[in-house]
């Protein structure tokens, strides 16, 4: 005898508020989830596209510590990071600017915020309001 899980059919216009909600959430994100979701607490974290600056800031506390200074934001420590060792004060994105290495790869904060909203709507997190 076979039994078979009866999933429930999920309408399109579930899977469409499902989607936005998730775009919602990706300007929202908390970074330290992100952190602890991937595992990364204590791992540097280095600028994008200038990583002769590698070694600058570390995950740690939720955040990231540059220049003795713990950010909760990605954003504002990219903006201190860039006025320290860059073209002063401009608006950046947080999680594009910095990246960390993984099991040898460079990956951004940003495709980890993706795997991140991408596992919590799998498992069904992301729900529309």
């Amino acid at each position: 005898m076979t039994t078979t899980l009866e999933t429930p059919a999920l309408s399109p216009e579930s899977i469409r508020d499902s989607i936005n909600r998730r775009r919602q959430l990706k300007y929202v994100t908390d970074l330290a989830k992100v952190i602890e979701f991937a595992g990364i607490e204590g791992n540097e974290v280095f600028p994008s596209q200038d990583t002769k600056l590698r070694g600058v800031a570390r995950i740690a506390e939720g955040g990231i510590v540059f220049n003795r200074t713990l950010y909760m934001l990605p954003h504002t420590a990219a903006i201190a990071c860039e006025v320290l060792y860059g073209e002063g004060w401009k608006p950046l994105n947080g999680w594009k600017y910095w990246s960390t290495v993984i099991e040898g790869k460079t990956v951004s904060l940003e495709e980890l915020r993706d795997d991140y909203l991408d596992a919590r709507m799998v498992n069904g997190d992301i729900v529309a309001d």
